[in-house]
């Protein structure tokens, strides 16, 4: 979260949104999700998940397994 700034993005929505008015959260929500969707993938992560993928491909005996 640090890395991608997002901390700084979520923790503004969030005061922008008093507890009670479910239209403020929803903006937040709205704010937050589209902040995580467009956010680069940290390269530790990424790393991370390749590294997964590998050992699910192995487990499973194929190139390509679903996730």
């Amino acid at each position: 979260m640090r890395e991608t700034g997002l901390e700084g993005t979520i923790a503004g929505a969030l005061a922008r949104a008093p507890a009670g008015d479910v239209s403020a959260v929803g903006a937040a929500a709205k704010t937050i999700d589209e902040a995580m969707r467009f956010a680069p993938l940290p390269e530790v992560l990424g790393e991370e998940l390749r590294r997964g993928y590998g050992e699910l491909a192995r487990l499973a005996g194929a190139d390509d397994p679903p996730v």
